[in-house]
């Protein structure tokens, strides 16, 4: 990301309870968005939070504002897992990615229609492609992944993980496990066309 802006004004950090209060209205916007939809009103959010709704509207102008925010920290979250499964050097850190890409999406259900959409988070999202390219290209380096199978097969992974976890969250929501276990295993043994 690039800095701010010549003669930008740099936001002053929030006070302690000005950030307590912003990450509780987060987690409850996450939980209440994730059950109900993100129809649901802020004031649900804000309930869920215990607290006023005036206190959504100073940390957030608008309900679009509080979902962007919320979609923004489920990317870094992303982001930051497979900057970790990166550290590993034997290959075996796409499928550690892959499993914490899953629990994140797992916790972030509501959100998922907005996850790899959106011209605004474009680069963020071209960022995590790339990182998810070197994870593959470093199991094929460890014939952890056959050379057949690529980075769009992951990616079709993940996009599949999104559709288990929404239509499988009521009943059984650790069903994206499984799915990842067929999935691997389905990777592992690579592809079969010609």
């Amino acid at each position: 990301m690039s800095g701010p802006a010549a003669g930008a004004l740099t936001p002053k950090p929030l006070r302690q309870d000005a950030a307590r209060n912003r990450h509780l209205l987060l987690e409850a916007a996450r939980t209440v968005f994730g059950q109900d939809g993100l129809e649901t009103a802020v004031e649900d959010v804000a309930r869920t939070a215990g607290l006023g709704t005036g206190t959504i509207y100073r940390h957030f102008a608008s309900k679009a504002d509080l979902i962007t925010a919320l979609v923004e920290d489920l990317s870094d979250q992303v982001e930051i897992s497979a900057d970790t499964a990166l550290l590993k050097k034997d290959g075996s850190g796409l499928w550690d990615f892959l499993y914490a890409a899953g629990e994140i999406q797992a916790r972030n259900q509501g959100l998922l229609c907005r996850f790899w959409a959106g011209r605004a988070r474009a680069a963020q999202v071209a960022s995590i492609r790339a990182k998810i390219s070197r994870l593959v290209n470093a199991a094929h380096k460890h014939k952890t992944l056959p050379a057949s199978v690529g980075q769009p097969d992951v990616l079709l992974v993940l996009h599949g993980l999104r559709g288990v976890i929404e239509a499988n969250y009521e009943d059984r929501p650790d069903a994206w496990q499984r799915y990842l276990e067929l999935a691997t295993i389905a990777l592992k043994a690579g592809s079969k066309r010609k």
